[in-house]
């Protein structure tokens, strides 16, 4: 039984000794990243992300005096992560004459 103990100990001992050298070393590791960085174009001159035009919903409703009516609909819904059902606001519209 000792000698499992033992065994244990120093492999913990030397698995914490390795991720304490390698902890101690990120930073200067992060400087130079840092340095290197510094030399990049500024914000105003490196060219944006490409960005995707936002989805245009058209609505072509009939013609005459039309307006649009809604109404409020509550769903319940099962939410696994909180392991019970919670009720979700929603709404149904459409067109009406008049």
């Amino acid at each position: 039984m000792r000698r499992i103990a033992k065994n244990f100990v120093a492999r913990n001992f030397v698995a914490l000794s390795i991720g304490a050298v390698l902890f101690a070393l990120a930073p200067a590791a992060d400087a130079a990243e840092q340095g290197a960085r510094s030399s990049d174009l500024s914000a105003q001159q490196r060219r944006p992300y490409a960005r995707r035009a936002p989805t245009r919903i058209e609505v072509y409703p009939l013609r005459g005096p039309l307006r649009r009516e809604c109404v409020a609909v509550y769903t319940e819904r099962y939410v696994p992560a909180w392991g019970q059902t919670v009720i979700y606001p929603g709404q149904r519209c459409w067109w009406t004459r008049g």
